[in-house]
């Protein structure tokens, strides 16, 4: 049945393309319209880019900008088609161009119509994007020094005073970040140091806000300090205090601007929309109308025109039934006697071979490339029929494909690189290995792109290589076994590592003095046999990491009982205070992890357990399948220690009964993401404060620093923690000389 038949006569027909004609010109400017609103769109969303995170805002704009594009093009080529159809005989060097025309008229009218739905529909996603990058802005506001964020107080500054705002949510969300620079803290001062010890990680927090919150319209100077505590201000009046400052959350406020502009952009693009449906109605009437002209053979007579042919339904089902058999030529069946074929039936097909085929001669270009597919779909073909006992694993297809252009060809630019992979990799190595892969498929590009994409820093030597899976050490050992010996002080590939999770063996760590040492934590990683590691797992091992390490830690009780929170369902108060503890863990950002892999489906199966006490946490499927963290505020390292060995020992004991085991050989102790973090993947470390010494292993903030192990492997869980035991004693006895005024060149150890 014939959808919307119209029956045309000549001088309709020639009246119609000219009014398409004149239509499609107007489709030009509207498309430039598009263009003009995605532009303004995409600068107005870069005006306050800084405090939106990276989660794609900017395709809507670029939507837009691409549509608008189109637009232009393609109505201008369809002013110059409809313009011809109106003589018969012009219309014949259009006829195999107008239904692509159509089509791609179709697409490009259907886009439109997406870009509109867009407009409507992105309200949730830029609002959680305001949210995380107003929170990651508000967490630098205080670092005008550091290159990279010293713009950001600027900006939130003037964010606030242009939109009437006050941090993320609203005023309060400012006594949760440290806002103030440490260089104007004082140090003497008892109330800012206690306030930084009762802080976990040694951060000042108070009720103020910066200047910018400061309402224009209050009627007395503006109460930025102390601001939960009416009683430390004169003549506090609960009336004028609700003008004192901006009560409005940037958040919101940004919100409704841009939601204000994508509704009017919506409703503009959404009647463009209209009116280029209008113009793809006429164009397919046109179409039809002259194309039944021609099968009349009489450009005098009337003719029919119509949207479909058919029905709906009838259309949809015979286009579908093409798609689904342009796939049939690919397949291959599994009973081993059906394409056998019969002499007769062979001699059959081989006429009809002769009779359809004609084959280019091997010099033109076209049949080598031709020739070269056939080649490479034959390979798949044998690979599937070669029977069970050959397992091809996961992602060999993307590495097959490599293999037909060079060792040369495929080794990587590592000339401006600085990382132990660029270090060690040779072209040689990377002949050797680039056709090897593990059980589940890792490649050696794929060890190597974090290593590729990030050349470093000249004076910071990163790692530069990640594994995929247990067995990626094994099979890409002349690579990482080199790597391994120059990140970890040559450690040898005969070596064999200890461990030694006796917490009775640890000398002292009860006696680090309070006065100086603000916290204290030790972790570790641990990854879980039989599941490929974070840069390579799929979905479902992930979520089953996560659902085992749910069911093993669930089981934990007395001081170690706790619960799980996965990131992907966690409500709003939950999150806050997680921030708030300084538990939460936030997507990865670093290029290094992101080059890697590591924050594929995020979200998806990540999530945080800790402990009631909130001394014990575990961090599941971040860098590696479990993070394991003892903390605590004060000196007391053996304590924390102790809290480590005791709950790690009853997690791997209570996935053992669950039929899983941590990775660990004696080569490498256990086996982690980052080679850097083999062996024992601990780092202990301490909050410190030695305002009177400099140049320790990390900055200092305020005089406080962050001393923590360099070594992971080859050394014993107890060793390393003694190193920090006794480095940090040494250190504090240096302090308190030179706030004595003695000299401490008598107990500076030698270096080595």
């Amino acid at each position: 049945m014939v959808v919307g038949k119209v029956t045309f006569t000549k001088l309709e027909r020639e009246k119609l393309a000219e009014v398409l004609w004149l239509l499609n010109w107007i489709s030009v400017m509207t498309g430039a319209t598009l263009f003009g609103l995605g532009l303004f769109l995409k600068i107005e969303i870069l005006k306050w880019q800084e405090v939106m995170s990276d989660q794609g805002i900017l395709y809507v704009p670029h939507m837009l900008i691409t549509t608008g594009l189109a637009a232009c093009c393609i109505n201008f080529l369809g002013g110059k088609i409809c313009l011809d159809c109106a003589d018969t005989n012009k219309f014949l060097r259009w006829k195999l161009v107008m239904m692509p025309y159509v089509i791609c008229t179709f697409f490009f009218t259907s886009c439109v119509l997406v870009g509109a739905l867009m407009c409507y529909s992105i309200r949730g996603q830029l609002e959680e994007s305001l949210f995380l990058g107003l929170r990651s802005a508000m967490r630098f506001y205080k670092d005008t020094d550091t290159p990279g964020r010293c713009y950001l107080k600027r900006t939130l500054d003037l964010l606030q005073i242009q939109f009437h705002c006050c941090g993320n949510a609203g005023y309060r969300d400012w006594f949760h970040v440290q806002w103030i620079s440490n260089r104007y803290l004082d140090m003497t001062s008892s109330a800012v140091v206690d306030r930084l010890r009762s802080n976990v990680e040694g951060k000042y927090l108070a009720d103020g806000v910066p200047f910018s919150c400061c309402s224009t319209f209050s009627p007395r100077p503006c109460i930025q300090q102390q601001v939960s505590n009416r009683s430390a201000h004169f003549n506090f009046d609960r009336q004028s205090q609700q003008l004192n400052l901006w009560r409005r959350g940037c958040r919101q406020a940004l919100l409704e601007h841009y939601t204000g502009i994508m509704q009017s952009i919506g409703l503009t693009v959404l009647l463009i929309w209209l009116f280029e449906l209008l113009v793809l109605t006429g164009v397919r009437y046109l179409q039809t109308a002259m194309e039944n002209v021609l099968r009349l053979g009489d450009p005098d007579s009337e003719s029919d025109g119509w949207i479909l042919e058919n029905s709906l339904a009838e259309t949809a089902r015979s286009n579908f039934n093409i798609i689904k058999n342009l796939g049939k030529c690919y397949q291959t069946d599994n009973d081993p006697n059906i394409n056998v074929p019969t002499p007769a039936v062979e001699q059959e097909q081989k006429k009809k071979t002769q009779t359809h085929i004609r084959l280019r001669p091997t010099s033109d270009p076209d049949s080598h490339q031709i020739q070269t597919h056939i080649r490479q779909y034959q390979r798949r073909l044998n690979r599937q029929v070669q029977g069970p006992d050959v397992i091809m694993p996961f992602g060999n297809t993307h590495n097959q494909l490599k293999m037909n252009y060079s060792a040369e060809q495929e080794f990587p630019d590592l000339s401006q690189h600085n990382n132990h992979m660029a270090k060690v990799l040779t072209p040689e190595i990377y002949a050797n290995l680039r056709d090897k892969e593990t059980p589940s498929g890792f490649t050696l590009d794929d060890v190597i792109q974090t290593g590729v994409d990030n050349p470093g820093h000249p004076f910071i030597m990163t790692v530069g290589c990640v594994a995929g899976d247990e067995e990626t050490y094994e099979v890409f050992k002349d690579l990482l076994d080199p790597v391994i010996e120059d990140r970890h002080g040559g450690y040898k590939p005969s070596d064999k590592h200890k461990t030694d999770l006796d917490f009775e063996n640890l000398q002292g760590g009860d006696d680090l003095d309070p006065n100086y040492v603000l916290s204290s934590r030790v972790r570790t990683g641990r990854s879980i046999r039989n599941f490929c590691l974070p840069p390579h797992c799929s979905r479902g091992e992930r979520r089953a990491i996560e659902d085992l390490s749910i069911e093993s830690l669930d089981a934990l009780d007395e001081d170690l009982k706790g619960k799980y929170y996965a990131l992907k369902n966690m409500t709003e108060e939950e999150q806050q205070q997680l921030i708030d503890d300084h538990f939460l863990f936030d997507k990865p950002v670093s290029p290094l992890l992101l080059a890697s892999g590591m924050a594929r489906d995020w979200p998806d199966g990540r999530g945080i357990w800790h402990n009631d006490n909130k001394t014990f946490l575990v961090w599941v499927n971040e860098e590696d399948h479990l993070r394991v963290i003892s903390m605590q505020q004060g000196g007391n390292m053996r304590e924390v220690f102790t809290r480590f060995c005791t709950g790690l020992t009853k997690i791997e004991a209570l996935f053992k009964e669950r039929g899983h085991e941590f990775m660990w050989n004696e080569h490498l102790g256990y086996v982690l993401t980052c080679p850097s973090n083999l062996g024992t993947g601990l780092r202990a470390g301490v909050h410190v404060k030695l305002p009177n010494l400099s140049g320790v292993d990390t900055a200092a903030v305020g005089g406080v620093f962050d001393i923590s192990n360099a070594d992971r492997l080859g050394f014993s869980e107890v060793e390393l923690v003694q190193m920090v035991v006794d480095g940090v004693n040494l250190l504090v006895d240096m302090e308190k000389r030179l706030e004595a005024g003695d000299a401490i060149d008598d107990i500076i150890p030698e270096q080595k």
